[in-house]
C-alpha cells in the first residue's frame, strides 16, 4: 500500500522535498585546566562540547526531526535559527521547498532539512532527507563565523539524512533541480519525481 508520501502530493506547485531531529547536547567553549584524576564513576562520561560560547540545546532539534521523518505527519521541512544562545525551530510545514526557500534571504542564517518523496519502477515510495544550510550574504559577521561550527553539529542531529548540501548563499544553489540531481547521485532504485 502507498505510504504517506503519496498524500503529500496535494499540490503540483509544491516541491517533492523534506527532513527531522535528534539528541540533545550542550555546545560551549573549551577551557584548559589542570588535569584531575578521574574517578571510576566519571571516567567514561563524555565532557560537554563547547563552541564559541553558544549553548546549543539539541533537544530543540530532536522533536521536529522525528516529526519530519514520521510517515504519519504532513511535515516535509523544518528550519532553525540561532536565537540568543540556542538553536531554535523557527518554522516547519508541508509546503516543501517552495515554502522553505522563502526563509532564505540575504540577512538570514537557516539550518534546515527537507523531506523528498522518491519512487521506484514499481511505484513504491520512500522518503529521503536533505540537510540544507543557508548563509545569507548580508548576515551578521559573528553569526556567519558561528555557522562554520554550528552546521556540522546540526548535521549530526539530523541522523539518517541522505544528502547534505554545501552551505549556500544563492537560491539557484538550492533549486529543486539541484536537490533532485544530488539525490539521484546517491544511487538506489527510488528517485525523486521530476
Amino acid at each position: 500500500a502507498p505510504t504517506r508520501e503519496n498524500k503529500d502530493d496535494t499540490s503540483s506547485s509544491q516541491s517533492p522535498i523534506s527532513t527531522r531531529e535528534k539528541k540533545s547536547e550542550t555546545v560551549e567553549v573549551k577551557h584548559s585546566s589542570p588535569k584531575k584524576p578521574s574517578s571510576p564513576s566519571t571516567h567514561n562520561k563524555r565532557p560537554p562540547v563547547r563552541t564559541q560560547s553558544i549553548e546549543l540545546d539539541s533537544t530543540g532539534v530532536i522533536s521536529p526531526w522525528e516529526d519530519l521523518r514520521n510517515d504519519d505527519t504532513d511535515t516535509n521541512y523544518i528550519a532553525f535559527e540561532i536565537v540568543g544562545r540556542s538553536l531554535q525551530l523557527v518554522k516547519k510545514g508541508s509546503g516543501g521547498l517552495n515554502e522553505l526557500s522563502a526563509l532564505f534571504t540575504d540577512t538570514t542564517i537557516i539550518y534546515s532539512a527537507l523531506r523528498v518523496t522518491c519512487v521506484d519502477e514499481q511505484m513504491s515510495t520512500r522518503a529521503k532527507f536533505v540537510v540544507i544550510p543557508w548563509l545569507g550574504k548580508a548576515s551578521k559577521p559573528l553569526a556567519r563565523a558561528r555557522a562554520s561550527t554550528v552546521t556540522p553539529l546540526f548535521i549530526q542531529r539530523c541522523d539518517g539524512c541522505h544528502v547534505t548540501m554545501r552551505t549556500s548563499s544563492a537560491l539557484e544553489e538550492v533549486s529543486a533541480a539541484r536537490i533532485i540531481a544530488m539525490i539521484k547521485a546517491t544511487g538506489g532504485s527510488h528517485e525523486p519525481r521530476d
